[in-house]
């Protein structure tokens, strides 16, 4: 699936700028597992917030 197919799935996201022609072959909830070939999703859960580690997830 491409990017930007998967986030025009999404409803109420709005992408700032131009999305890239990348194939997504993953879909990672742990960004110490994240790959180029996936895309990381962060969640908040009861112990901690994905947001945290996003940067460090590639």
């Amino acid at each position: 699936m491409k990017l930007k197919e998967l986030l025009e799935g999404i409803l109420g996201i709005s992408p700032a700028g131009e999305i890239p022609d990348k194939n997504i072959s993953d879909v990672f909830f742990d960004s110490r597992k994240a790959t180029g070939a996936g895309v990381f999703v962060c969640l908040r859960g009861s112990l901690s917030d994905g947001h945290l580690y996003a940067a460090s997830a590639y």
